[in-house]
């Protein structure tokens, strides 16, 4: 979103548009993207906060129940930890970070999605200068009802698809090759560049947290349910041999019992944490986007007719709308701990 003077490009119209943008979108943009990183630190860390302590607290209720420790200490730490749990839980709920969090996020995105379609819109360019100070006027206001997003409106964009209008033709014979040549320049450096980036390095770190827990909770299901078996066979040995060997390996047959609860509940954290952060669907959403955003950009490149390029910038934008689109609802849909 901010340009620094080497991002300027030489074209004055085009400067002017992005000095516009900057007074008015990029003030409401630092704002919204400052807050929301805000509310997301502290929604992950309540998240991993209740995910940790509320499975360690069963885990230690599981033990208290074995009779395998003597002493207090299970209880004592099963408290500390259902303490933090309850806390963390509580104040996710009352906080409301998760919704507060999305909320920022949407707002911040709106304005860059608001930013990229006013520069990209043909009516800037026309050369016509009543459409160009309309297109402006349009555009101070849209920042405007960006600003005053509430959570009602969040809902509303998600739940309703918009209709896609593509762009009002530009005329050729009004159209400033210098002024296309420096957008379509800006565009891919600080729109397609970016997120081209940005998607190919979510997509990396997604794949790798995907690697590293998904075969976690059918694995401890799995062992839940081998430590069940061999409860199994244990009472089928006992059973054969007498009493006498119940007595001598009852430790053992209390260790299959509270390893055949553990397992499962170890496996309910695992899953707390991959359903608040959405490592396999995210994944696939940022590589998608991704492979379109790369065939548009070497189309970008390759194109010489005004009328197509601008048509190609409107299908950039709205690819990206449409993953933002299905990042809230994915989000939204999901449960931020259960």
């Amino acid at each position: 979103m901010h340009d620094s003077p080497q991002d300027m490009p030489p074209s004055q119209p085009l400067r002017d548009a992005l000095a516009l943008c900057r007074d008015t979108a990029e003030v409401g943009y630092r704002q919204a993207d400052a807050s929301a990183l805000r509310h997301q630190r502290y929604h992950r860390l309540l998240t991993i906060t209740a995910a940790i302590f509320g499975t360690t607290a069963v885990l230690l209720a599981i033990v208290q129940l074995s009779g395998l420790f003597r002493g207090m200490w299970p209880v004592q730490l099963s408290g500390i930890a259902v303490a933090f749990a309850l806390i963390a839980v509580i104040a996710g709920l009352v906080s409301s970070q998760r919704l507060n969090w999305l909320l920022e996020r949407h707002r911040a995105e709106r304005y860059r999605l608001l930013k990229f379609r006013f520069l990209i819109d043909p009516a800037l360019w026309s050369g016509k200068k009543d459409e160009a100070k309309a297109r402006m006027s349009r555009f101070t206001n849209e920042v405007d009802n960006i600003r005053a997003l509430n959570r009602q409106a969040l809902r509303r964009w998600i739940d309703e698809d918009e209709v896609p209008e593509a762009p009002t033709p530009l005329p050729h014979s009004k159209t400033d090759e210098n002024i296309i040549r420096d957008l379509i320049e800006y565009y891919q450096k600080k729109r397609l560049g970016v997120q081209m980036d940005y998607f190919a390095g979510r997509a990396l770190r997604n794949v790798r947290m995907h690697r590293y827990t998904w075969f976690l909770p059918p694995l401890l299901f799995f062992s839940s349910v081998l430590a069940v078996s061999g409860h199994f066979i244990y009472d089928i040995v006992t059973s054969a041999h007498g009493s006498q060997a119940e007595v001598t390996t009852a430790s053992l047959f209390v260790l299959f019992v509270v390893l055949a609860a553990a397992f499962p509940v170890i496996g309910a954290g695992v899953r707390s944490l991959r359903t608040a952060y959405e490592f396999a669907r995210n994944n696939s959403r940022f590589r998608a986007k991704l492979v379109a955003l790369s065939r548009l950009a070497e189309r970008l490149r390759q194109e010489n007719d005004p009328e197509a390029i601008f048509r190609d910038l409107w299908s950039c934008e709205q690819i990206l709308e449409s993953e933002h689109r299905e990042w809230l609802r994915l989000m939204i849909e999901g449960e931020w701990f259960g």
